[in-house]
């Protein structure tokens, strides 16, 4: 599920997308599988705003993976870079490592791009002539 608040000045709305709509929202290159077994796992599923830093929880969770990693003679990762380390994660921190990481990086690259949405809505009272266009923040 994604969500977005619409505010165009006279009043906000909150959209919600689910199931194939979210997931064409998220874009590619997401492991939509690991990030829901990770998300069952969790009692209050995985939350993304990009306002908000990795959990607690979650940081931990790497320091402990990267730790794994580094002590391994088997794996090893190259300066700086942790693409295997998100194996060696429990299901639900590899869940949010994964969403985590897939919308800030979707965030960086489209943030500026405008979105068409159509939505159904009450019709206006009749004293409203126009409304006003809306941006997603």
């Amino acid at each position: 599920e994604c969500s977005a608040i619409i505010d165009d000045g006279s009043g906000q709305a909150k959209l919600y997308a689910e199931r194939e709509a979210a997931l064409l929202l998220l874009g590619n290159g997401l492991l939509v599988n690991d990030i829901e077994t990770g998300a069952m796992e969790s009692p209050s599923g995985i939350l993304f705003q990009a306002t908000l830093p990795i959990s607690a929880n979650l940081m931990q969770s790497i320091k402990t993976a990267t730790s794994t990693v580094k002590n391994s003679e088997k794996h090893t990762i190259p300066n700086k870079d942790c693409r295997l380390m998100h194996d060696f994660l429990p299901p639900n921190a590899k869940a949010e490592y994964l969403l985590q990481y897939h919308c800030r990086q979707w965030h960086q690259r489209y943030f500026h791009q405008h979105m068409d949405i159509l939505c159904r809505c009450k019709p206006l009272s009749a004293d409203v002539t126009a409304v006003n266009q809306s941006e997603i923040p």
